[in-house]
């Protein structure tokens, strides 16, 4: 068994739309931890650390990302709730 851990304990007050992952992989820990480890060495908060790495890690690398927003397409408006989450993080979401 092997266990995973990154930080996505960060809660979007403002979210109009909720995606649920059952836990993070590999490669989701990696990306988060490695953004949070760069947030907190600029010298921002535990908090500014949280909110940053949520946002690269969650749903990151491949294949996940590109079924992720193949799912969203299918049920509609996919790719648009995709970018406006991307441009208001700072984020770039490949389609």
């Amino acid at each position: 068994m092997k266990i995973y851990y990154a930080p996505f304990e960060y809660i979007n007050p403002s979210a109009r739309i909720v995606l649920v992952g059952i836990t993070p992989g590999p490669t989701q820990m990696v990306n988060a931890n490695n953004e949070a480890r760069r947030v907190l060495l600029a010298g921002k908060t535990f908090s500014e650390a949280i909110q940053a790495a949520k946002g690269v890690g969650a749903f990151s690398g491949e294949p996940l990302r590109t079924n992720l927003i193949n799912q969203l397409n299918h049920w509609g408006n996919g790719v648009r709730l995709l970018h406006r989450y991307a441009n208001n993080n700072g984020l770039n979401w490949a389609s």
